[in-house]
């Protein structure tokens, strides 16, 4: 009697094993399924975004890090020390705030030619980094003036190419010799400014 228990016991367990196995079979095979769904999806949606969104996605992504770069910029101590004390010196300088770029129309320009020409600068608001920009045509300042409070904003004025150009300002270190120049002036030689 006990070796047909252990038998039926041993049956059931061999059933329940295989049962186990068969079960733990399809589960992968779902998942693989499932996975390989996800992927062709969002092959679909790539190829279906057009090029526009994918550009407002890259302008999105360089304005929230050009923000992070301003906040450790309007945060850099040292700069603000030397900078605070010329401010006392040259107040014209600071008037617009901290001067970071001067290049081309970030907006789409109502009239063309190598004349347009634009400043950015970091000021603060509310204990918050801001950028603002001016620009104009020729001699004359009668371009549009832009405050970006957020990445957003920023993202939603600015040209593609203008953040490039801003964010890789940071990344070469150029926006401290664009910073030095405007509110100092040329350097000397001997290292003076």
């Amino acid at each position: 009697m006990t070796d047909r228990k252990t038998e039926q016991s041993s049956g059931f367990r061999r059933e329940l094993l295989e049962a186990l196995r068969q079960e733990t079979e399809r589960k992968s095979e779902s998942r693989a399924a499932l996975s390989e769904k996800v992927r062709l999806e969002a092959g679909l949606l790539e190829r279906a975004r057009t090029p526009g969104d994918r550009r407002a996605e890259e302008r999105l992504d360089l304005a929230r890090r050009i923000f992070a770069r301003l906040e450790a910029l309007r945060c850099d101590r040292e700069l603000g020390n030397r900078l605070g004390r010329l401010k006392d010196v040259c107040p014209a300088n600071f008037s617009q705030g901290l001067f970071i770029n001067g290049w081309r129309w970030a907006h789409t320009p109502k009239a063309g030619g190598e004349e347009n020409w634009s400043r950015t600068y970091l000021r603060e608001s509310a204990g918050r980094p801001e950028l603002y920009y001016s620009a104009g045509y020729g001699w004359f300042g009668s371009g549009p003036q832009i405050s970006a409070r957020t990445p957003e904003e920023l993202a939603e004025a600015f040209s593609l190419e203008y953040l490039r150009q801003l964010d890789a300002s940071f990344e070469d270190g150029s926006v401290y010799d664009a910073i030095r120049r405007w509110h100092t002036g040329p350097r000397r030689p001997g290292g003076q400014a």
